[in-house]
C-alpha cells in the first residue's frame, strides 16, 4: 500500500504491478466519492464521440454529477 486510510485523508491508494500489461503499474484508489472526484481530471471512456483517443475524457461538471447521482442511488 502507497498510502494507507485515514480519517482526515478519507483515502487510500495501493500500487499493482501488472504482468499482462508489460510490467506497468497501477495505482488503485478508493475512499470518499467526493474526495476522489475532486482528485480527477479525467476518466476513462470508450464512447468515440467523448474520448478523441478511446481511452480518457475530461471529467467535467456534468460527469462529476451524474457519477454522484449514480453511487447515491446505489446507497439507496
Amino acid at each position: 500500500m502507497i498510502s494507507p486510510h485515514t480519517p482526515e485523508r478519507k483515502r487510500s491508494a495501493t500500487a499493482v504491478e501488472c504482468p499482462d500489461r508489460e510490467g506497468r503499474v497501477v495505482i488503485y484508489v478508493k475512499g470518499a466519492p467526493e474526495i476522489i472526484l475532486d482528485q480527477c481530471r479525467d476518466m476513462l471512456c470508450t464512447d468515440p464521440q467523448l474520448s478523441a483517443d478511446g481511452r480518457s475524457a475530461e471529467l467535467g461538471a456534468n460527469e462529476r454529477a451524474t457519477v454522484i447521482e449514480k453511487i447515491e442511488k446505489m446507497a439507496g
